[in-house]
């Protein structure tokens, strides 16, 4: 098994799914993020059905009313689509350079159309705020939101939190405590 702790939240995955908390990694932070204003979504995987599945995290407990204008605004779902663009471009380059880290996620990539890339945004908010505003009005919005920005692209991405994922996801997440340092 793989544990990511994100923040709060711990993300565990089977060993098969090779798990790597991208933004973390060598290929970003000594070649993609020197990249002027490159981005990177949290999380890169291989889903049970061979996806690359990027997943950007938000765990908004303690922070909704700061966040709220970034969720209506959009300006939260163009973030997202310029880190997986972004963290796209790293794949790339981490298929042609051969990286080992990468290797089982990226070694059909970018040469056939056998491997889908899939979205998924992970927010997790107070339960008592997302009452307040109508959960299911907005969610429905933001998911809406979400497949406008990211069409041109001819992705769906999901939206998920602790309390929606599926059944079927053989991975996990749970509240932890924050790291030591971390704000």
């Amino acid at each position: 098994m793989t544990a990511i702790q994100e923040g709060c939240l711990e993300f565990v995955f089977p060993d098969d799914m090779h798990a790597v908390q991208y933004d973390k990694t060598s290929l970003f932070i000594d070649h993609i993020e020197k990249i002027q204003k490159t981005k990177a979504v949290d999380i890169v995987f291989l889903d049970t059905d061979d996806s690359i599945v990027l997943m950007e995290i938000k765990d908004f407990v303690c922070y909704a009313p700061e966040n709220r204008t970034k969720i209506e605004s959009g300006v939260l779902f163009k973030d997202l689509l310029h880190k997986v663009k972004d963290t796209l471009f790293g794949l790339w380059i981490a298929r042609f350079r051969e990286n080992e880290q990468f290797a089982p996620i990226v070694q059909n990539a970018f040469t056939s159309h056998k491997r889908k890339v899939k979205v998924f945004f992970f927010m997790e908010e107070d339960a008592e705020v997302s009452r307040l505003f109508s959960k299911k009005g907005r969610e429905v919005n933001m998911k809406m939101k979400l497949n406008q920005i990211f069409s041109p692209l001819m992705i769906k991405p999901l939206l998920l939190n602790a309390c929606s994922l599926p059944q079927n996801f053989t991975w996990k997440v749970k509240r932890v405590a924050r790291p030591v340092g971390s704000a």
